[in-house]
């Protein structure tokens, strides 16, 4: 049979993510200062759980920022698309006007 490690429910931890606040870049370069030698467990677990919210923080801005990229990528594209099927049907036009032969697009 498996350990129980004691430790408190986490529902009575209050969310953390109530509402998005600035956060300075203060605060990631305190990180960046060396753990002293001679510190405490407690010290260092607190380091620790330190350097980890603020690399997920990092990690969440790099997925937000890419997922924006994204977005304005579809954008762009759509708006592309529409342009050239607006330049296809004026072709289909000009031929058919002239009495030429058009091609049939299935996609339409």
């Amino acid at each position: 049979m498996a350990m129980r490690r004691d430790s408190p429910p986490r529902s009575h931890h209050p969310s953390r993510r109530r509402g998005a606040s600035p956060r300075s870049d203060e605060e990631d370069e305190l990180v960046d200062e060396p753990l002293d030698p001679n510190a405490s467990e407690q010290d260092r677990q607190a380091y620790k759980r330190r350097r980890n919210t603020l690399a997920a923080r990092r990690s969440r801005q790099r997925r937000q920022a890419q997922f924006q990229k994204l977005e304005e990528d579809v954008a762009r594209l759509n708006r592309e698309r529409d342009i050239w099927k607006e330049r296809a049907l004026m072709m289909e036009r000009m031929l058919s006007t002239h009495g030429l032969p058009c091609p049939n697009f299935s996609d339409r």
